[in-house]
């Protein structure tokens, strides 16, 4: 193993540490955000007032502080679910990629480039701090995109086997499953989209809310018509 691969490793493995810490200041600074909201049903006398602002001012900063911190969260989640990431803990797997992304291509530039010239030499180590903090909000875009355009290709496929389906006389809930089976293999985002709502319906939700949800997650203005059509005809 080359001096050149261990120095790399060890960065990767500091790079991990700091995201690491970041990630549990990010959770702890949730929490005192959190413990903020619920102290709005708090005695105003119980709380020690700071000369230089009350503490209703205070609550109040915390509050938007915490409202402002979690409408970034939902607009994130929700960006992570139309990329295919739907699970609770993508947004703290994204923030900690950004973070070591920010670290490691810094580090491998002032690694990597030589220092026998000072201006390239900066500019190369200005330029992996630049990737560093765009390269995960590219990557993100890039994979949305992906899937989308995915979905907007399957959509002729699906809408044909809809009719099929609703022709032979099958309920439309049992034809959304049937379709969802049908195209798992050819085209597994849609056919996943469409299990989710199957899925929602029977959970109990009203079907056009359901199929409303299938907009939001895609994205798709393909899917937004199909979406009113079905729930047009349905009405």
């Amino acid at each position: 193993m080359t001096p050149l691969l261990i120095v790399l490793l060890v960065l990767a493995g500091l790079a991990v540490l700091i995201a690491s810490t970041s990630f549990v200041s990010m959770l702890q600074r949730r929490d005192v955000i959190l413990r903020a909201s619920e102290d709005a049903f708090v005695d105003p006398g119980s709380i020690v007032l700071r000369p230089e602002k009350s503490a209703q001012g205070r609550l109040k900063a915390r509050l938007e502080a915490w409202a402002k911190s979690r409408e970034e969260n939902e607009e994130l989640q929700h960006k992570l679910t139309q990329a295919g990431f739907e699970s609770a803990s993508g947004p703290a797997v994204y923030f900690l990629v950004r973070v070591s992304s920010m670290v490691l291509l810094p580090l491998v530039a002032l690694i990597v480039i030589p220092r026998t010239q000072f201006m390239l030499f900066v500019a190369t180590l200005g330029l992996g701090v630049f990737l560093g903090m765009i390269f995960p909000v590219a990557m993100l875009d890039r994979l949305v995109r992906l899937r989308q355009d995915r979905i907007k290709k399957s959509v002729p496929d699906a809408l044909d086997l809809l009719v099929v389906c609703v022709e032979a006389g099958t309920s439309l809930d049992a034809a959304i499953l049937r379709v969802a089976k049908e195209l798992r293999l050819a085209h597994p985002d849609l056919a996943h989209e469409l299990a989710v709502v199957n899925r929602l319906t029977n959970a109990g939700m009203a079907r056009d809310e359901a199929l409303r949800g299938l907009w939001k997650r895609t994205g798709v203005l393909d899917i937004r018509a199909l979406v009113s059509s079905l729930i047009q005809s349905e009405k």
